[in-house]
């Protein structure tokens, strides 16, 4: 599913004359459901040649 809707906003960003994506970004997580979110959303971004980058996910060393 998401990688359903990144591929449809990228498809209708790209269309436009006017704009287009360099690249979509996402932060890790470690579920199984977030890992297959990751690989849509990868796919997505591999099938418009749209740049993709996994930033490890902190929010647990905030307050370090």
């Amino acid at each position: 599913m998401t990688g359903e809707v990144v591929q449809e906003l990228l498809r209708r960003i790209n269309e436009r004359n006017d704009t287009s994506v360099g690249a979509v970004w996402m932060t890790a997580e470690d579920a199984v459901e977030e890992k297959q979110d990751e690989a849509e959303v990868r796919a997505a971004c591999s099938e418009a040649d749209v740049r993709f980058k996994l930033w490890k996910d902190e929010k647990y060393l905030v307050d370090e």
